[in-house]
């Protein structure tokens, strides 16, 4: 079934007489005409039963309708091509005929061998299709049984075919249209009025969501919805002088975007060179190529506590800077550069680290990495070098693990840091993950912060930086807003 019956039906719970718009429709489109197209639209779909249900209420509720004599023509057809889908497959079953049916691209035959309310059973075959229900066959696949079997009075099979799309509908007009003409020109119109219709359709399911609670699903089924409609160019509303009907749709796409906001639409308002989404967790990758990646990593106007490493001075709080620089991120001040979303308990972070000789112009030292809980307080939990853990209680230096891997100068090595939800800080470097294995017990926290920098004169340097983590969600409303009104901002508003 399509998604849009599975709207009525599971959050509007009632007949598709939802289908019908009611004269207090905000923006979808009310009246026969609406209601006609919608129900080519609908039979176009196979759902041959629905489209008899909307016209048939359509016309009970506009019976004066100019286009009433259309409404008419067009559900005595389909009220025919009814009975021909249901006459032509109990005839298959009864017969042990088959039934050429699409299955992975190609139209196979697959005997009949029952057919009983609305559920087709087939005989053992190859292609393990056991059953499927009458509303799961296209009307592409029935017509073009009727076509080749000739099932059927002529009209009635043009009418499915040109339904269907098929080039091939106008070889089964009938020969004698004397008495068809009126129909013919239905016919002919009839792909405008398929499109017209799935229009009118996706407005009506836009209109069914009005004053209802959204939740995730939702949301995302309505931006996809408006996505289909308009695109990104400005919504265009018929009937609409005051802008009454535009306000309205932008107030419930707004309501849809808040709804929608997730792990997927975090990832997309920050700046990362890729990302990936795991489950509760979001993988985020910088490659520190592209200026706008910066954005995600602002300087860090907090001090947090440090080290005081004796005979090392730090750089004047003026001389701070923050850049990119062929392919590095590139730090050097008494402030560090703090990644903007807070993560919730365990991380994992993957960086290069690259030790140069002291003293060297332009070279990297102490390429630190930084987890710390200032959501209510600002005490650091680790300071992470891959060579050198430092755990903090209140503030103050605590305990200290150190490996002894001999470090080349100027050479990447790639240090994997984790904090475990447990309170455990594990770093190692990938090329001898066995013989740097440090380990360090902090104190646990459930949220925080990634910052990475140092406070000396020697600048620090990255090439890459790898975050995997759970976004602390309940922090994200300041994302979230920025997300939605960027997002309606594309959407036309």
């Amino acid at each position: 079934m399509n998604a849009f019956r599975n709207v009525c039906r599971t959050l509007l719970a009632v007949p598709l007489l939802c289908l019908v718009a009611s004269a207090d429709q905000i923006f979808a489109p009310v009246g026969l005409a609406a209601d006609l197209d919608a129900a080519c639209t609908l039979a176009s779909r196979a759902e041959l039963e629905d489209a008899e249900e909307l016209l048939t209420s359509s016309l009970l509720q506009f019976p004066d309708d100019p286009l009433a004599a259309q409404a008419g023509r067009d559900l005595e057809l389909l009220h025919a091509v009814i009975e021909l889908r249901e006459s032509f497959l109990v005839g298959l079953a009864e017969a042990g005929d088959k039934l050429r049916i699409e299955i992975d691209g190609k139209r196979r035959a697959l005997r009949v061998a029952s057919y009983e309310n609305g559920l087709i059973d087939f005989a053992l075959n190859k292609y393990n299709v056991n059953n499927i229900e009458v509303g799961e066959i296209s009307l592409g696949d029935l017509s073009a049984n009727w076509k080749s079997a000739k099932s059927g009075k002529p009209e009635v099979r043009a009418f499915a075919l040109r339904l269907a799309g098929d080039k091939a509908w106008k070889s089964q007009w009938p020969r004698d249209e004397e008495g068809h003409e009126q129909v013919l020109e239905d016919l002919e119109d009839l792909p405008t009025r398929i499109l017209h219709g799935v229009r009118v359709l996706d407005l009506r399911s836009l209109e069914n969501y009005v004053g209802r609670s959204l939740g995730r699903s939702e949301g995302r089924a309505v931006v996809d919805l408006h996505e289909r409609l308009f695109g990104g160019s400005d919504p265009q509303l018929a009937d609409d002088a005051d802008g009454a009907k535009r306000r309205s749709m932008r107030a419930l796409v707004r309501e849809a975007l808040v709804a929608a906001w997730g792990m997927e639409e975090l990832a997309q308002s920050l700046h990362a060179s890729d990302y990936q989404v795991l489950g509760e967790e979001l993988r985020l990758v910088y490659n520190f190529d592209k200026e706008d990646e910066l954005l995600d990593w602002p300087k860090d106007e907090l001090r947090l506590p440090f080290l005081k490493m004796l005979g090392v001075l730090r750089t004047p709080e003026s001389e701070w800077e923050r850049k990119l620089d062929g392919g590095f991120l590139q730090v050097l001040g008494a402030h560090d550069i703090r990644h903007i979303v807070p993560f919730k308990g365990p991380l994992h972070l993957r960086y290069p680290l690259q030790v140069a000789k002291v003293g060297q112009e332009g070279g990297m030292w102490m390429c630190g990495t930084f987890l710390h809980d200032d959501l209510e307080k600002s005490y650091l939990v680790a300071f992470g070098l891959g060579y050198y853990l430092q755990g903090f209680q209140r503030g103050r230096p605590s305990e200290i693990k150190r490996d002894q891997i001999y470090y080349e100068v100027a050479k990447n090595y790639f240090v994997d840091l984790t904090y475990d939800k447990t309170g455990v800080l594990t770093a190692k470097r990938e090329d001898k993950p066995e013989a740097s294995l440090l380990t360090l017990k902090t104190r646990k926290v459930d949220h925080g912060h990634i910052s990475i920098g140092v406070y000396t004169d020697y600048i620090t340097r990255y090439d890459s930086f790898e975050i995997q983590g759970e976004p602390d969600l309940r922090q994200m409303d300041r994302f979230r807003d920025e997300w939605v009104l960027d997002r309606l901002a594309t959407m036309g508003y």
